[in-house]
């Protein structure tokens, strides 16, 4: 298992920033990746190189981490934004803020 963690974390990087998927272009699903990659795939790899055995308690404990970086990537989407909107990037940031509020 210690060697197919490493393996996922590529191909999720490749499939997150490389044409054709690209699916950091992809509003929400960028920030879901994200969550995925920094807050699953490196928990349960810092918890399998400590000896742990992978279950879906790991998973449930990941979850917490998950979310917390999904939050922090919205947040430091808006530091981007004027880059983003100037090269056609449709990040979450970007979404929201074309959106009208009612």
């Amino acid at each position: 298992m210690k060697h197919i963690i490493p393996i996922i974390g590529i191909l999720v990087g490749i499939a997150y920033s490389v044409p054709p998927l690209r699916l950091k272009r992809i509003p929400f699903v960028d920030t879901f990746i994200n969550g995925i990659a920094y807050g699953v795939l490196l928990f349960i790899a810092g918890w399998v190189i400590f000896g742990g055995a992978l279950s879906t308690h790991v998973l449930v404990l990941a979850l917490p981490v998950a979310l917390i970086i999904a939050s922090g990537h919205c947040l430091l989407a808006i530091p981007d934004a004027e880059i983003d909107e100037l090269h056609n990037q449709a990040t979450r940031y970007i979404w929201a803020r074309r959106k009208p509020l009612q």
